[in-house]
């Protein structure tokens, strides 16, 4: 990946608003790019499209509606075109590419990031990675609609899904109490029932299943409820149950 896309995934996600200082749009430079990745698509040229998806992916968190209307739509594009095979082998790079640009561009991607995960291009092992990206750029949207979808991913059948889901879902950490309940709740659940079953079965799949996913999830729960109970399932639990009604989490230690 990409140096300055992955650099992304740890910058604040930062939306236009009302009160914020008009951003450039309707920028020549803009749809240059745009015809120029569109260019590249086409001849399946991997090597110069995911700069170019790097580069508009930087102007679209700077720059207004029109232009990530479509940066967002060449993006879309992106995500489901199909590549060349190396050694028989599917590339993946530049969907990986789109799918964590189009995370950068507001509430209005998550409708094409979600269909982009159901596309059948990654429904094998080779597409895991890019399933991986599309469920934390899915987050990193804000769309109200993310928390739900992600809260559904935490019983998804592969752990690395599960713990992108739950990365995904810290970018909901400063939202309201009621949005981050959403996910607690789930969270709660599936940790549960994950280290639960890790300790029934000390070999094979549940443990696999336990080390990819424990950590993601109590980091999580960590940021969106502000508490700091670690692994402990059973201090989880009783915390949730105390305080799931609550309207604010804030000093809710025990």
């Amino acid at each position: 990946m990409p140096l300055l896309l992955a650099s992304l995934l740890v910058l604040p996600i930062a939306f236009q608003d009302d009160e914020e200082e008009e951003r450039p749009d309707n920028d020549p430079r803009v749809a240059e790019l745009v015809a120029e990745l569109g260019k590249a698509f086409k001849e399946k040229l991997d090597a110069p499209s995911i700069p170019l998806v790097d580069e508009l992916t930087v102007l679209g968190r700077e720059h207004g509606p029109k232009d990530q209307a479509a940066i967002r739509k060449i993006f879309a594009k992106g995500l489901k075109a199909k590549r060349r095979k190396i050694d028989n082998v599917p590339q993946h790079a530049l969907h990986t590419a789109c799918a964590l640009g189009l995370g950068e561009l507001g509430p209005e991607s998550f409708p094409l990031l979600e269909k982009g995960f159901r596309n059948k291009l990654f429904a094998k092992k080779d597409g895991l990675d890019v399933r991986c990206m599309i469920a934390r750029a899915a987050g990193r949207t804000k769309s109200k609609d993310a928390p739900e979808w992600l809260a559904d991913l935490l019983d998804y059948k592969d752990p690395e899904v599960v713990a992108a889901a739950a990365e995904g879902m810290r970018a909901f950490a400063d939202a309201e109490i009621k949005v981050r309940r959403e996910m607690v709740g789930p969270l709660v659940k599936q940790l549960e029932y994950t280290v639960n079953r890790s300790n029934e079965e000390p070999a094979g799949e549940a443990q696999r299943r336990a080390a990819a996913t424990v950590g993601p999830m109590v980091r999580t729960l960590q940021d969106l409820t502000g508490q700091r109970i670690g692994n402990d399932v059973l201090a989880w639990r009783a915390w949730w149950n105390k305080n799931r009604k609550k309207k604010d989490w804030t000093g809710s230690d025990d």
